[in-house]
């Protein structure tokens, strides 16, 4: 099945930003309406007519603004649903936001216990703590080695430019950094002493 990972921003409803998302690295992540969620874009370009697929809307524990947000998240959702009929569940996921070894390693295993046998994995990075990102890539990395026929498909991130006038909106397709994770490990195992040329060979990646 199709999976989609995301997290819901903290921002007040009203505050929350939207805006049409020009894509970097990924022309499937191309859309003409403007969105709240960059992982809109994800589900937009990747969702196929009749496909049903798991949405899961990670959030702070003791967020007080994640319900509406959710809202938001679901309104996006349906906007793309409208014109891209597709069946959908959105499932919320409770994560603490405490800052220790140990909830990490808690967010850790509820990410991955979400991935089974087969899954397609889209993961959206914009929303979340500054760790919360590495506990990610983490829970792909162990559930792509571990688990049976697991694809990790896309990793993206947003980022607005609010210096601009008016404010710009980039989405960033940043999987490669995925695929260096699994490269430099095959070549730590076998202790290559200098990587990068393996890696930029590989991956095809220009001086």
């Amino acid at each position: 099945m199709k999976k989609f990972f995301t997290y819901i921003s903290r921002q007040p409803k009203d505050k929350l930003l939207s805006g049409i998302y020009k894509p970097h690295g990924n022309d499937k992540l191309s859309m003409d309406s403007a969105i709240h969620y960059p992982v809109i874009a994800l589900i937009n370009g990747y969702v196929e007519k009749g496909e049903p697929v798991k949405i899961y809307a990670m959030y702070g524990i003791g967020n007080t603004e994640y319900k509406g947000n959710l809202e938001v998240l679901e309104d996006d959702i349906k906007a793309i649903k409208a014109h891209k009929d597709f069946d959908y569940e959105i499932v919320p996921v409770p994560v603490s936001e405490e800052e220790t070894a140990n909830e990490h390693l808690n967010t850790f295993v509820k990410i991955t216990d979400l991935i089974e046998d087969d899954d397609e994995v889209y993961l959206c990075c914009t929303y979340g703590s500054k760790p919360m990102p590495v506990v990610e890539m983490m829970s792909l990395n162990f559930a792509y080695r571990v688990k049976d026929n697991v694809s990790i498909e896309s990793i993206v991130y947003g980022k607005v430019n609010h210096t601009a006038n008016p404010k710009t909106f980039d989405i960033y397709d940043i999987t490669a950094l995925f695929n260096m994770l699994q490269i430099t490990d095959t070549l730590a195992e076998k202790k290559v002493k200098n990587p990068v040329g393996y890696v930029k060979h590989i991956l095809d990646i220009n001086e």
